[in-house]
């Protein structure tokens, strides 16, 4: 007999994301390989993070103390992080591409936070009444607006590709794409879940930590110790 979880887990499977299965982990434990190996976690990444903080550090002195909107420079920060470790690019912060790329970010972390807790309404919502509701909101929640771009870097990639020049997380999935039985459709499933989900982390991140330095002074002068100290530099 279906619980009331595996009901719904059986008539939209367009929503689950995928078990712990054999195919699941081999593509997790890749996944982190190339992460690895593209330079993402070591030291192979900091002139790329210094790259975009220094950016960051240069807009906010140029306000010269002056009121401002910090979310969206932190946004594109990120976003720059992520592309700068992933697709060793970046964009401009003021581009269309960068317009263009985080609000396919913003949408599909927006539904995938949807899509995560329709287990809540499970326990709570009659099920002729949840099957009408996943049904009209269905075709929003599985929308998957960065599809077309990762399409785009995967043939951009795969026509300039050097088996001796790897140039980021994407190159290690077309090198392997054969051995390890990989196809597009996962380095896409792998883009549309590293992307949103790192972005808004990491943007959310630095504007907590932010808003919580200024209301602490005190800890604002720890932190900016342990960065001269670590970095070797003042920021």
């Amino acid at each position: 007999m279906l619980n009331a979880y595996q009901v719904p887990l059986n008539t939209f499977p367009e929503l689950i994301t995928p078990t712990a299965s054999k195919e699941w982990s081999k593509h997790k434990t890749f996944a982190a390989q190339a992460l690895k190996n593209s330079g993402f976690g070591t030291r192979a990444s900091e002139g790329k993070l210094l790259r975009e903080i220094n950016q960051l550090v240069a807009f906010i002195k140029e306000k010269k103390g002056a009121p401002f909107e910090l979310e969206n420079p932190l946004h594109c920060t990120a976003t720059n992080v992520m592309l700068s470790l992933l697709l060793n690019t970046r964009y401009s912060w003021n581009s269309p591409e960068m317009k263009t790329f985080k609000h396919g970010c913003e949408q599909m972390y927006n539904n995938t936070l949807i899509a995560m807790n329709y287990d809540i309404f499970c326990q709570i919502v009659p099920f002729f009444i949840l099957k009408w509701f996943m049904r009209s909101t269905l075709k929003e929640i599985t929308k998957r607006p960065l599809t077309d771009y990762f399409l785009e870097v995967i043939s951009a990639h795969r026509n300039t590709f050097d088996p001796n020049h790897m140039r980021d997380f994407f190159d290690h999935y077309i090198r392997d794409r054969t051995e390890e039985n990989f196809n597009d459709s996962i380095l896409i499933d792998m883009g549309t879940i590293l992307f949103p989900d790192g972005i808004m982390t990491l943007s959310d991140v630095m504007l907590w930590a932010i808003t919580y330095l200024q209301c602490y002074p005190d800890e604002q002068i720890k932190a900016q110790k342990q960065i001269e100290e670590v970095c070797r530099l003042s920021v």
